[in-house]
């Protein structure tokens, strides 16, 4: 039974909120670097902007021991992932969450595609315009 206690400083705290696996890769290293063991949760939507987008893009939360809450902050504030200020404002449970929504990503995506392809027709138009005679 001793194996079903939980010890409230070994249950994973939310620490921050990441948009990307490369900032959750650089606050890990960091965080691990120091002995901070990190647990990451992603969303569900990770995979299906990995097959549409070329790289995973969502929410991965970082959580972290709540006895090592403290020191984890100080870490993030020092490699520029939490600003001070916000953590002197905010509560644990509201730390800031750094996400873009997946829609709004696979639209610019998908308005950046559109006037590149409609560009280059009315480059190549004008193009065969000039040197056409």
């Amino acid at each position: 039974m001793e194996d079903k206690k939980t010890d409230a400083n070994v249950q994973p705290q939310l620490m921050i909120t990441v948009s990307d696996n490369v900032e959750a890769d650089r606050i890990t290293a960091a965080l691990e670097d120091e002995g901070i063991p990190v647990v990451r949760e992603y969303s569900r939507n990770m995979q299906a902007s990995t097959v549409l987008m070329g790289k995973a893009v969502g929410e991965i939360r970082l959580l972290v021991p709540a006895g090592e809450e403290a020191r984890a902050r100080e870490i993030l504030i020092g490699i520029g992932a939490l600003e001070q200020e916000e953590t002197d404002e905010l509560p644990q449970e509201e730390l800031p969450q750094k996400k873009v929504s997946g829609f709004w990503i696979m639209v610019l995506v998908l308005l950046l595609v559109t006037l590149a392809v409609f560009g280059t027709d009315a480059i190549v138009g004008l193009f065969q315009g000039v040197f056409a005679k």
